[in-house]
């Protein structure tokens, strides 16, 4: 991916762009509460909300940093 990035940066000049914009989706990792105990993600899965859906899930969040033209940067 930092590969991608970067050749991509090298042949446009959107790399240089000074504004990024972050966005998140969350990532369900489980939905019963034993599953959850049991589970090996314990100890980065939390709980949080979703506004978009409406609704709490327990697991990870996935990020996307990209500059305003879709570049993704992190």
């Amino acid at each position: 991916m930092t590969w991608l990035t970067t050749e991509l940066g090298r042949q446009t000049s959107i790399a240089e762009d000074d504004v990024w914009v972050v966005d998140s989706t969350p990532v369900e990792c489980a939905r019963s509460r034993e599953t959850v105990k049991h589970s090996d993600l314990a100890r980065w899965a939390e709980y949080g909300y979703c506004a978009s859906r409406s609704r709490f899930f327990w697991g990870l969040r996935l990020h996307l940093i990209c500059t305003l033209h879709g570049l993704p940067v992190g």
